[in-house]
């Protein structure tokens, strides 16, 4: 912050803020103006100073970016923004999004036949946004690789690989098209509330038993080295019989915080094996919800925890929060984000404290004079923390450095 804000006006700031400002000492003011410092001054973004965040990640080979909610345009720019820092400074080349591990796969592959509308296809509907097309066409322009790590489904892409892979082994490519419309139906009926074990038990069971049967006769070499899109075919399938094995003890057990659980476990281990098969010498950024890249959860067993105990030192994860405005829920719907908490430490305060629109702060790993607060609950609400709708958090439990924002908005339908 000291490269922007004199020392006197940042004291007017804190000092002006309320309630927020009478529960910072004065190390504490002390040490977040000497190390909040401001990437982007307005939000027209049109210059940014990402090489504060240099000397944090330099050595990192995978770098997590979180968001606290799917649905804010803002967010998505400043992502943008620090991709592209990260390709043209220090050499990152492939993208992992939360989307289908299939769906994805198939969008990379086809690239030269696509645009970049035509890319974010492989992303749930609302990631289809002009913020990901403009992410897309860069991609393409500078040929870096995309993959997904979700195992739930994020569109119809997949197909065509499927049954291209099924063609070259000389199997009947009309299983494929029955495989996936089952699972179409089936994932409906799994997701719904009233769904009744015995009911749906035999037909899942029996669809597992047809997706591992064509992964049997799709692992049989026959053509010599498996291509990328064979691989990934197989691991689309595996992803499918292990997110239908899931669902299926969630509707018979109904225990939420396993089939969450189960879900990170999942994503963590599609991410290992694109880092150390496919992308073996690659350089990773991983954008996905704050939830999920978080390093640790206090209630789950989440997926940034899992990768963590994989590549303790060559990670980075980034928590992305916002001080006010409104975004679009999963619904697509709008929804106008909550005023500070005046009843307590909440982050929303100290967002309004920061000069610039985008904010970079790196927790240190141990304490430090005047870093309490980061180490204590503060409130954090408008985002999904845990399964006890729990609105507090420590982050320096959960992150290695946060991006906040002033504010926020719905993206462009």
């Amino acid at each position: 912050m000291k490269n922007n804000l004199p020392i006197l006006a940042l004291l007017f700031l804190l000092t002006a803020s309320g309630s927020y400002a009478q529960q910072l000492d004065y190390p504490q003011r002390s040490w977040l103006k000497d190390n909040a410092y401001t990437i982007h001054p307005d939000e027209t973004f049109g210059k940014a100073s990402w090489e504060y965040i240099f000397p944090h990640i330099n050595d990192k080979r995978i770098i997590l970016i979180g968001e606290f909610t799917h649905g804010a345009k803002e967010i998505s720019i400043v992502r943008n923004d620090l991709v592209r820092f990260l390709h043209e400074k220090l050499g990152f080349n492939t993208l992992l999004f939360e989307a289908g591990i299939g769906e994805l796969a198939a969008v990379d592959i086809n690239r030269q036949q696509l645009n970049a509308a035509q890319m974010t296809s492989g992303f749930y509907l609302n990631g289809r946004t002009k913020e990901n097309r403009e992410l897309m066409n860069y991609v393409k322009t500078n040929n870096m690789a995309i993959a997904g790590f979700d195992v739930q489904r994020s569109g119809n892409t997949f197909i065509t690989v499927f049954k291209n892979t099924a063609r070259k082994q000389n199997l009947d490519t009309a299983i494929c098209s029955q495989l996936e419309n089952s699972f179409t139906i089936l994932d409906r009926e799994l997701a719904n509330r009233k769904a009744v074990y015995d009911s749906v038990s035999s037909k899942t069971l029996l669809l597992i038993a047809g997706y591992q049967q064509v992964y049997d006769q799709l692992s049989v070499n026959k053509a010599g080295n498996f291509s990328r899109e064979h691989v990934f075919t197989l691991k689309t399938i595996a992803s499918r019989i292990r997110f239908l094995q899931y669902k299926l003890r969630f509707v018979k057990d109904r225990d939420w915080n396993s089939a969450w659980e189960a879900r990170d476990s999942a994503m963590a281990d599609n991410i290992r094996w694109l880092a150390d098969s496919v992308f073996k010498n690659e350089k990773l950024i991983i954008l996905g919800h704050n939830f999920h890249i978080a390093k640790s959860n206090e209630q789950l067993t989440v997926m940034g925890g899992i990768l963590r105990t994989r590549y303790p030192r060559q990670m980075y994860s980034l928590g992305v929060f916002a001080g006010s405005g409104s975004y679009a829920d999963n619904y697509e719907k709008e929804t106008k984000m909550l005023p500070p908490d005046s009843a307590g430490t909440d982050l929303k305060h100290i967002i309004t404290l920061l000069p610039g629109f985008t904010s970079y702060l790196n927790i240190p790993a141990n304490k430090v004079n005047g870093t309490d607060w980061l180490h204590k609950n503060i409130v954090v609400n408008d985002t999904f923390i845990d399964l006890n709708s729990s609105n507090k958090m420590i982050l320096a439990k959960q992150f290695d450095g946060v991006l906040l924002l002033k504010k926020v908005s719905p993206p462009d339908p």
